[in-house]
């Protein structure tokens, strides 16, 4: 008899499984990719039922590990489903409907405010780790700001955004003045590097 975890994880597994085999169905019905190339299959779990219809898909693999580490201490001997997931050394191989699924520009908004303040924290950092000198929080705010300039040229009756949006303008003065006055050298290349005008 199984415990209330073991039957829940079960029948989540069965869940994935069957999830997996829809979408390998789907894309395999398109053309996209060879039915016979997703069929990977991990080991099957020590405390699973003899009654268990099938074996979880390539998707579960991690799933299986985890539970059998965790019940037996050894890790459960799963084939090579790791080569199905979308690196560089695979890249070229992956089916042309998963890289436009994958394509950074069907990422959510969040998503990509998020990479933007991440690529203007790289480029302007000091050393590795640096979030918190000037020159970054500049950074940052300059892509908030312009994110929200944007908006407002759309919502021009977004009153509560204009307030957020003026509060970082004033907020960025601030630090440029500090940053002016304890290095002019950085000052100066950080209004080149953002494109922003000079101080008054």
């Amino acid at each position: 008899t199984h415990t209330h975890t073991q039957t829940t994880q079960m029948a989540a597994l069965r869940f994935v499984a069957s999830a997996c085999t829809r979408v390998s169905r789907s894309l395999a019905t398109s053309g996209s990719v060879q039915t016979a190339a997703v069929a990977v299959r991990p080991a099957r779990p020590a405390w699973a039922s003899a009654a268990t219809p099938s074996k979880p898909a390539a998707c579960c693999a991690r799933r299986w590990q985890s539970s059998e580490s965790a019940s037996s201490g050894k890790a459960a001997n799963t084939e090579d489903w790791t080569s199905l997931l979308l690196t560089e050394d695979n890249a070229p191989t992956v089916p042309e409907a998963t890289r436009r699924l994958l394509s950074p520009e069907n990422a959510t908004q969040t998503l990509k405010n998020k990479a933007a303040v991440q690529k203007a924290i790289e480029a302007t950092q000091q050393r590795a780790g640096d979030t918190g000198s000037a020159d970054v929080q500049i950074a940052v705010l300059t892509t908030r700001i312009q994110r929200l300039t944007s908006h407002m040229k759309e919502n021009r009756k977004d009153f509560h955004s204009r307030r957020g949006l003026i509060a970082m303008v004033e907020k960025r003065r601030k630090l440029l003045k500090y940053l002016r006055r304890k290095d002019f050298g950085r000052y100066n290349q950080v209004l080149k590097d953002l494109n922003i005008r000079p101080l008054s």
